[in-house]
């Protein structure tokens, strides 16, 4: 039967009419993708040295895994790829006291010429953000599309940060909370300088919203029973396999668990699990990192091939006795609240209209934590949520320097960028204190001015 004009114009509405649903519900997502991917490449194009925050050695243990098939351990140097990209594209020694690396046309490099006497510090890592963003970069020398491994391996952070954005999106809508102010919030911080310079640079701190995404998105599908207390393991176990600071977003999931648990108990709301079945999730969480951590800590410390203070690095904070005193400091008390800045942000980001964006969007973030914990209820989700979160933010600074003198007997001032994987926890309480019109209009105004401001600097 040939079909008439009639039936091909009902044909052509109900596909449209399927398509503009289809695109409302994921217009979000699409949309802080697009936002995180772009951004990430114009940082990459206009930044084209290494970062001092450790950059090279990062490189050079991503390279190792695809070109010489095996994982760097504590007494290796850096190797060619990762010095002639060094030498060629420069870095910001200004850091570290030194003032220039051999020269690019140095036929074979020497590591003891490079900082640190050449030794990859980086070996402390888990393997799984270099196992992953590795594999993207080495695909893409292989295929012809770069010339070196650092560009794509630098590009790939991008991506990680669209993902832990979705996630974060996501975990907002299980919540209930509106779209726009999600969108907004999320663009906010895709933006923000110091989580914008972590995902283009080779780092494990680059995957790091990824992690606190998965860890709050796992946590509200199992209350919803849509996943098993085993997929919470496995969501712990992948959050520190990238990096162990990722035990920031599992301490703070694993805090609020034992605050609904005890909700549960006290008063129990039949749609939510049970008291006993909540401890049992935080053993899920808790034993999957733990797991994971204590396997690979155990593998390195038996493949080091040198002590740890040997390097000239550890040396420097070397302290014998337990450090009472930097426990209490400010910089450190506070190192982790709010989250979301790094110690180094690339020259082309230090704008004073750039650097006023970013302390806007600090105050936010903890306008977000304070705002909903001071409206604390037991049987509220997002306060509670919040209350955890600054709960553990707070003691997270002191916590990281109790563990790395244990580990080494040495004290290093804690990084705002180890915090980053609570950005996706943010981002939901931002959005949740966005209530009417005149504070939508608002934060969307702000996100977009912020953005406009962010892109135009990185192009122009």
């Amino acid at each position: 039967m040939i079909p008439t004009v009639t039936d091909v114009a009902s044909s052509e509405t109900v596909g449209a009419t399927t398509r503009a649903p289809l695109l409302r519900r994921i217009w979000p997502y699409l949309f802080v993708a697009l936002l995180a991917v772009i951004s990430s490449a114009l940082h990459v194009a206009r930044v084209t040295e290494l970062s001092p925050v450790d950059e090279t050695r990062n490189l050079d243990y991503m390279v190792r895994i695809y070109d010489e098939g095996h994982l760097v351990k504590l007494g290796d140097r850096i190797g060619q790829t990762a010095m002639r990209l060094e030498a060629c594209r420069g870095i910001d020694f200004a850091l570290h006291g030194r003032d220039v690396d051999p020269p690019c046309s140095t036929q074979h490099f020497s590591a003891r010429d490079f900082r640190d006497d050449g030794y990859n510090n980086a070996v402390n890592h888990p393997p799984g953000y270099h196992l992953v963003t590795g594999a993207i970069a080495k695909a893409a020398t292989l295929l012809g599309i770069s010339t070196n491994p650092l560009d794509p391996g630098r590009l790939v952070g991008g991506f990680w940060l669209a993902a832990g954005l979705m996630l974060a999106l996501f975990a907002g809508e299980l919540l209930g909370i509106s779209r726009i102010p999600l969108v907004a919030a999320a663009t906010i911080y895709a933006l923000a300088p110091d989580a914008l310079g972590s995902a283009a640079a080779i780092n494990p701190d680059g995957a790091s919203v990824f992690a606190g995404g998965v860890i709050l998105v796992a946590a509200l599908l199992w209350e919803r029973g849509r996943i098993s207390t085993w997929w919470l393991a496995l969501a712990a176990a992948v959050a520190a396999a990238l990096k162990m600071t990722n035990f920031v977003a599992i301490g703070i999931v694993v805090l609020w668990f034992l605050t609904q648990a005890y909700r549960q108990r006290r008063d129990p709301e039949p749609d939510r699990p049970t008291s006993r079945r909540y401890l049992i999730a935080c053993g899920a969480f808790v034993g999957g990192a733990v797991v994971t951590t204590v396997v690979w800590l155990g593998i390195a410390s038996v493949r080091a091939t040198v002590d740890p203070l040997d390097l000239q690095s550890n040396q420097l904070y070397y302290q014998p006795h337990f450090p009472r005193k930097p426990l209490l400091e400010p910089q450190n008390l506070f190192a982790f609240f709010p989250p979301g800045g790094q110690a180094f942000r690339a020259p082309v980001l230090t704008t004073p209209v750039v650097s006023d964006i970013s302390l806007i969007s600090g105050w936010l973030a903890a306008a977000a934590l304070l705002a909903n914990t001071l409206r604390f209820s037991i049987r509220d989700r997002l306060s509670t949520l919040a209350a955890c979160s600054t709960c553990l933010l707070v003691i997270a600074g002191p916590a990281f320097i109790i563990a790395t003198w244990m580990a080494n007997k040495v004290v290093f001032q804690p990084s705002l960028r180890y915090s980053l994987s609570a950005i996706p926890i943010v981002i939901v309480l931002l959005a949740s204190l966005v209530r009417g019109r005149t504070a939508t209009v608002g934060i969307a105004t702000y996100a977009a001015v912020s953005a406009a401001i962010i892109l135009g600097t990185l192009i122009f």
